[in-house]
């Protein structure tokens, strides 16, 4: 692994999830898939996402990195 790469891991540690996570935001999860938040599930930290590999399922929040809209 590259410094690079483990500095923008922990820049998006740092990133709060729960408040930037918004339906249609572009994510990754801690196993590196990338996917499309599609709604959030109950009031809970968990949401409902569109993975690139075409699979639909939900995680939580803290195991979700928000990369942008």
């Amino acid at each position: 692994m590259s410094l690079t790469f483990l500095m923008n891991r922990l820049h998006y540690l740092h990133q709060p999830t729960e408040d930037n996570m918004k339906e249609g935001d572009l994510v990754e999860c801690t196993w590196g898939e990338i996917g499309i938040v599609l709604c959030q599930v109950g009031v809970a930290d968990r949401y409902m996402v569109y993975w690139n590999n075409g699979e639909r399922y939900a995680l939580n929040g803290c195991s979700l990195f928000y990369i942008g809209e």
